[in-house]
C-alpha cells in the first residue's frame, strides 16, 4: 500500500519570489510534497481581499522533485483559491503564509495579506498556520519617523499609506509623527499652523496649549479650506488634532457600565427606571443589557413619545440609555422596557381628561327624550336615502333600456370589403413567406 507524503501549499504577500517565502520552502521541504502558489508581485495590506473584475492568470515558474512554483496575478486569497481549484490534486494537509517581516499581531490581522492566506484555508476547514519574523526593530532599532517605515522590508507604498494614518511615533524627529494626522497631509497641515502663527513643535508644548486652542476656535475651517484648497472635514480634522494632538476617539464617548452584580427578574419590578447599553439593533426594537442574566427588549413603539421608523438610524451598539421596567415574565425569562417615562405618560393622560370636561374623560350623559329624538332623525334620514336610491336605480335602467332600443332602430352597415393582395409565385412554393391572414386564406382557398 502507497503511502502518500502530507501536502502543503504555501502562499504569501511578498510575491513568489520573495526571500521569506524560499527559506520557509527550504525548512518544510523534508515534511511532505510543497506546492507553492504566490503572487506574481507584492500584494501587502490586501488582507482578505480578492479579485471580482479582472481574470486571473497561473504561470508555473518552478517545478522540481517535491516541489512546484506557481505565480497568480492576484491577491494572496485569489492564490489560495486558485490553488485549491485548479493546482492541488487533493485537498492539502496545511496552508502556511510566510514568512513575512514584521508582527502579523493585534490589529495587524486585520490587513495582512499573509495572514488573509491563513483565514482562508481555516474557511476552507483546512489546518493553517502563518510566520512572521519581527527583526527590524532589533537591527535598526525605534522607529524616529512615519517615513522609516517604508525601510521595512516586505511593507509595500500600499500598506505604508493604509497603515500610516494609524501609527503614531512619539519622541520623534516630526513633530506631527505623534498626531493622527496622515502623512499626505503634513504639508496642509504646516500651512494652516503657519496661518494661525505656529509651527509643528508648538502643538507638543503645552505652555502654548490654551493660546493654540483659542486660535483654532476664532479659525473658519471653510475659509481655511478655500484659502488652501482642501476639504472642508479635513481641515476640521487637523484643527482638532491641533487642539488634542494624538487624543484617542475611542474614549470620547461615554464610558461603559460596569455591573456590581447580577440583577435578578423577580427583583425589577414594573417602573423601576434603570441605565444599560445596547446590546444589538433590529427593525423591531431595541435589546439593552440592564444587568440581568438575559437582556432587555424595548419595543419600537417604546423607543420614545414619537415614532420612530428605524431604530438603526437612531441607536447603535454601546449606547447608554435609561430605561423603564415595562413587564417583567419570570417563567419565560423576559424582560420588556420602556424608554417613556412612566410617571410622565401618566400626568400627560390625566391632563387629556381633565380638559375634555369629564369625570376621568368620560363624557356628560344625554337627556333620554332628546337621545330619543336622535334616534328618529337617523331613522327618517335612512329611510329618504334608501328612496333616492331606489329612485335613481330605476332611472338608470329606464334609460338603458331606451339606449338599447335606439340601437336596435338603427341601420347596420354592411363591412367594407377588404381589397386582397395576390399571391406572389415564391408564396406558393414556399420560398417567401406569407404576410399576413388573409394570404393564408388565399393560399388554402387556390
Amino acid at each position: 500500500m502507497e503511502i502518500k507524503r502530507p501536502l502543503l501549499l504555501i502562499s504569501n504577500d511578498d510575491g513568489y519570489q520573495a526571500k521569506g517565502i524560499r527559506e520557509l520552502v527550504e525548512m518544510v521541504s523534508d515534511l511532505g510534497d510543497i506546492i507553492v502558489c504566490a503572487p506574481e508581485s507584492a500584494r501587502s495590506g490586501f488582507s482578505c481581499a480578492f479579485s471580482a473584475m479582472k481574470p486571473l492568470k497561473l504561470q508555473l515558474r518552478e517545478k522540481r522533485e517535491g516541489v512546484e512554483v506557481w505565480s497568480c496575478n492576484g491577491t494572496p486569497v485569489d492564490c489560495v483559491k486558485m490553488a485549491l481549484a485548479e493546482i492541488v490534486p487533493r485537498t492539502p494537509d496545511m496552508v502556511i503564509g510566510g514568512i513575512n517581516h514584521g508582527d502579523n499581531a493585534s490589529v495587524n490581522v486585520h490587513y495582512s495579506g499573509t495572514m488573509g492566506v491563513t483565514l482562508e484555508g481555516c474557511m476552507k476547514y483546512i489546518p493553517s498556520v502563518a510566520y512572521s519574523l519581527c527583526d527590524h526593530r532589533d537591527e535598526h532599532g525605534p522607529f524616529k519617523s512615519r517615513e522609516q517605515l517604508k525601510e521595512v522590508s516586505g511593507l509595500g507604498e500600499t500598506a505604508y499609506q493604509l497603515c500610516a494614518g494609524f501609527l503614531k511615533v512619539s519622541g520623534g524627529d516630526n513633530p506631527l509623527d505623534a498626531t493622527w494626522i496622515h502623512p499626505e497631509s503634513y504639508e496642509l497641515a504646516t500651512n494652516i499652523l503657519s496661518a494661525l502663527g505656529f509651527t509643528p513643535a508648538d502643538i507638543l508644548d503645552k505652555s502654548k496649549s490654551e493660546e493654540i486652542k483659542s486660535k483654532v476656535e476664532a479659525a473658519n475651517a471653510e475659509e481655511l479650506a478655500r484659502q488652501f484648497d482642501a476639504g472642508v472635514f479635513t481641515v476640521a480634522d487637523i484643527l482638532g488634532q491641533f487642539v488634542r494632538p494624538g487624543a484617542d476617539p475611542r474614549f470620547e464617548g461615554d464610558g461603559p457600565i460596569f455591573k456590581k452584580g447580577v440583577l435578578k427578574l423577580e427583583d425589577l419590578k414594573p417602573g423601576m427606571k434603570l441605565r444599560g447599553t445596547v446590546l444589538n439593533a433590529a427593525p423591531f426594537g431595541l435589546f439593552v443589557d440592564v444587568g440581568a442574566r438575559e437582556p432587555g427588549l424595548v419595543h419600537v413603539s417604546c423607543l420614545g413619545p414619537g415614532y420612530v421608523r428605524d431604530p438603526f438610524s437612531e441607536y447603535a451598539v454601546g449606547d447608554v440609555l435609561t430605561v423603564w421596567v415595562l413587564e417583567t415574565n419570570c417563567e419565560k425569562g423576559r424582560l420588556s422596557l420602556t424608554m417613556v417615562d412612566p410617571s410622565a405618560a401618566r400626568e400627560s393622560k390625566r391632563g387629556r381628561g381633565e380638559s375634555d370636561g369629564g369625570s376621568r374623560g368620560r363624557r356628560p350623559r344625554r337627556d333620554r327624550g332628546e337621545e330619543q329624538g336622535r334616534e328618529e332623525g337617523r331613522d327618517r334620514k335612512r329611510g329618504e336615502e334608501e328612496g333616492d336610491r331606489g329612485s335613481r336605480r330605476e332611472r338608470r335602467r329606464r334609460d338603458n333600456r331606451d339606449r338599447d332600443r335606439e340601437q336596435d332602430r338603427r341601420p347596420r352597415q354592411k363591412p367594407q370589403p377588404v381589397e386582397l393582395k395576390p399571391l406572389t409565385e415564391e408564396m406558393k412554393s414556399g420560398k417567401e413567406p406569407l404576410r399576413s391572414f388573409s394570404d393564408l386564406a388565399q393560399f388554402f382557398n387556390q
